[in-house]
């Protein structure tokens, strides 16, 4: 499904009335200052400048020497945050060494190539939240927007302003050659992980065409043809588009308002797990409590902070019931643990003072069911490094405004879920009364943290830390199914289009209660 794309901008200040004043002459130094600082700044202090602007351009040929200390500083750090390094057989610091070697040979490398590189090495460690990031991809890039349905897929114009052939949604091929033949072509760029995710970010590979062209061993071109079909693949057109010079930015899809719906159904829609989905939670559940039925939209929803989780799954807990651990994180400790993160994604120790009479038994019941169905980073040759294990319980306080939730719920989910939000998911599979719909989930867990590479200003993500479900299973290992499989049709990514899959939740729930 479509997503927000984010960059980070400048924001100069003007002064104004009321402001301390420079005499002319200090005022023009100071700007010829500014301005040599910010023309010279990508160049002398990369590692500084481009977190905050943006990627340096894939051609950006880095001498060797450069790469080579961004190559130890890669190794270094790498070894010590990743929680997955261990859990696969490979050997880092050979394939490092691989990389390394080929830069000596050809006197350094472009950003691109290094980019690539090193994101072959953090998918070969099984994290798929490993990332590398701040290239800025050549253009041109495709004018359209790809999204998944079922095993085919749908392209719509970026501006808006519906399918590139009004009548024939589906996109067959690219210059000849079909969508999973490109981005099998792009599958050692991806990260680790579920079909589903890598799949999605294979797309947004996609949409920087002119890489792909460069993959595929083609000529750049200004034009691509496209094969469009309608429902019967027999009914293909081949058109030519203008490909784009800039990288559009993409809609949150769906577009929806929390409310109430007809046949007084709730409807709570979460677009990210942070604090305006906090906000969202403790606005609109107290409306909800003489409902017939709650649907809990997390479409698109990527995660964030488990704040919201804490927060909306006491609804879900009945008074009788005993507090609920949602899983058991390790976490690999190293000189930049922070123990106010670690605490708000992992919890807290088995042993800590502060948990009462209830939520300590029941940690001690999850610990004598609980099995890892794989093997964790405490089983590995970095166990030394590993932190103790740290539980996840969500519980009702004494005098908790927040009342249990007695009706049937619906979940709507698909392939965007991620992180925070996969752990609602699968802390929702399976409970009285709630159902997941949709599509399957991404498949991916959350705590990615970043370091920056000082000679490049490359940002590598990696993860620190592994959480199992309740049932063993590792949070990212696979896509979370959907109790009930909804699809969006062609048409949902059009704006102001029926929600197919928001109206089949809301008859759901009104056949639950026999409602009309």
């Amino acid at each position: 499904m479509r997503r927000s794309r984010s960059r980070h901008c400048v924001h100069t200040r003007l002064a104004t009335a009321g402001q301390t004043h420079y005499p002319t002459t200090t005022a023009f130094v100071l700007a010829a200052f500014v301005l040599a600082v910010f023309l010279l700044a990508p160049f002398v202090i990369p590692g500084f400048v481009a977190p905050v602007l943006g990627g340096m351009p894939a051609d950006r040929l880095v001498p060797a020497q450069d790469i080579e200390s961004d190559l130890d500083a890669f190794t270094s750090q790498v070894a010590a945050r990743s929680a997955y390094l261990q859990l696969v057989p490979m050997d880092f610091e050979a394939a490092v060494a691989v990389v390394r070697q080929r830069s000596q040979s050809r006197g350094g490398l472009t950003l691109g190539e290094l980019g690539a590189a090193l994101q072959r090495i953090l998918a070969a460690t099984g994290d798929p939240t490993a990332r590398v990031f701040g290239v800025d991809p050549p253009g041109p890039f495709l004018p359209f927007a790809i999204d998944p349905v079922q095993d085919r897929y749908v392209a719509t114009w970026h501006d808006g302003a519906g399918f590139l052939v009004a009548d024939k949604p589906y996109l067959s091929a690219l210059d000849g050659d079909p969508v999973g033949i490109w981005l099998g072509r792009l599958d050692d760029r991806l990260p680790a992980g579920p079909a589903t995710y890598r799949r999605q970010i294979g797309l947004d590979l996609l949409q920087a065409f002119s890489e792909a062209q460069q993959i595929a061993e083609r000529g750049p071109d200004s034009t691509i043809t496209v094969r469009l079909s309608g429902a019967d693949l027999g009914t293909g057109q081949d058109i030519k588009v203008a490909l784009a010079g800039t990288r559009a930015g993409q809609l949150i899809w769906p577009q929806h308002d929390s409310a109430v719906l007809t046949g007084n159904i709730g409807y709570l829609r979460l677009p990210r797990m942070g604090s305006r989905a906090v906000d969202q939670i403790r606005r609109w559940m107290p409306r909800f409590e003489r409902t017939v039925g709650l649907i809990v939209d997390v479409r698109g929803n990527t995660g964030g902070t488990r704040d919201a989780f804490r927060e909306l799954f006491p609804y879900f807990i009945r008074f009788d019931d005993p507090p609920f651990v949602a899983g058991a994180t390790v976490y690999r400790e190293h000189p930049g643990t922070r123990l106010a993160d670690l605490v708000d994604l992992t919890g807290q120790t088995a042993d800590w003072l502060d948990w009462n009479v209830a939520e300590g038994a029941a940690i001690k019941a999850f610990r004598a069911r609980f099995t890892p169905a794989d093997s964790t980073p405490a089983d590995s040759t970095a166990a030394a490094a590993i932190g103790p294990w740290r539980y996840l319980v969500v519980t009702r306080q004494e005098k908790d405004p927040r009342y249990p939730y007695l009706e049937h719920v619906v979940v709507l989910m698909d392939s965007a879920c991620r992180g925070s939000t996969e752990l609602l998911l699968a802390s929702c599979q399976g409970r009285f009364k709630i159902a997941l719909m949709g599509t399957p989930s991404g498949g991916v867990p959350d705590g990615a943290e970043a370091f920056v590479l000082g000679r490049t200003s490359l940002k590598i993500e990696v993860s620190s830390l592994v959480t199992y479900l309740v049932d063993g299973r590792r949070l990212g290992a696979a896509s979370i199914e959907p109790d009930i499989l909804s699809f969006p049709v062609p048409e949902s990514f059009l704006p102001a289009a029926k929600d197919v899959q928001l109206e089949s939740a809301r008859k759901y729930l009104v056949a639950r209660k026999g409602l009309r």
